[in-house]
């Protein structure tokens, strides 16, 4: 008898109708709190099939890359979070946020910005908007802090 994957175990015991999503969505989360990034990342690549237009399922992917340090795939998967439609300005704030890291861990900082300057736009109220904003000077700082050392360095 094949083995069956933690995806379709919760599957099976997810409730019916609309809940059934969010119990996903949950569980992913909480098998990437527990760091089993390979459980989680199987959680979230089934929601991603099984509701391919709700951002969750690429967003949880995203964000397990990014604790895995692969930093590509976090990107793809963070890029198609923010291709979703129909979704709270919150939520597609905070999948900017989350492409916006993808994008500075590939060194690709000033991309990242524009992607940060996005997410504070989307919801300016909201505590994305200001994980956005303080990533934002974070990396000018890092920026800033390389520039004088280059100069420096060449004194």
């Amino acid at each position: 008898m094949a083995k069956k994957m933690p995806f379709t175990e919760l599957l099976d015991l997810a409730p019916e109708g609309d809940e059934r999503l969010s119990f996903l969505g949950e569980a992913g989360y909480l098998w990437m709190y527990l760091q089993d990034y390979d459980k989680a990342a199987q959680v979230f690549d089934g929601l991603a099939l099984v509701a391919p237009n709700d951002p969750v399922g690429h967003l949880g992917l995203a964000e397990v890359y990014l604790r895995q340090g692969k930093y590509k795939q976090a990107d793809k998967a963070a890029s198609q979070a923010v291709r979703r439609k129909n979704v709270s300005p919150q939520t597609m704030a905070y999948s900017h946020v989350i492409l916006g890291q993808a994008l500075a861990a590939q060194e690709k900082r000033e991309e990242a910005i524009k992607v940060w300057e996005k997410a504070a736009e989307l919801d300016p109220d909201a505590n994305e908007a200001v994980m956005a904003r303080s990533w934002i000077e974070a990396v000018r700082a890092v920026g800033k802090l390389s520039e004088e050392q280059g100069q420096k360095a060449e004194s």
